[in-house]
């Protein structure tokens, strides 16, 4: 478990970066500033981690590693993953989850 907080952790302040797109949709009330959103992730988290008395990562501000992702780029492993993801779709068509 510490292993994998330790390898994802750095990508989790990537979640709550406000970008041109998120906050036109913010402004039109259609859904709230990925920011916003960052206190209560943090209330949630610090419970976890207490609960599971596991340390948590050092590091409350955004730290971003790629911050390419929501605006369409993305690195050559994205392409066999998705197919990977993709095999039980179109093993099922028109199924539903």
């Amino acid at each position: 478990m510490i292993r994998a907080v330790e390898q994802t952790w750095p990508y989790v302040g990537e979640l709550f970066v406000d970008d041109e797109l998120a906050t036109r949709l913010a402004d039109d009330g259609i859904a709230p500033l990925p920011s916003s959103l960052r206190p209560a992730f943090d209330d949630v988290i610090d419970a976890v981690f207490a609960e599971a008395d596991l340390a948590r990562p050092e590091g409350r501000l955004a730290f971003v590693v790629g911050g390419r992702g929501r605006s369409g780029g993305h690195t050559e492993h994205l392409g066999p993953l998705l197919a990977e993801m993709q095999v039980l779709a179109r093993a099922h068509p028109g199924a539903s989850w």
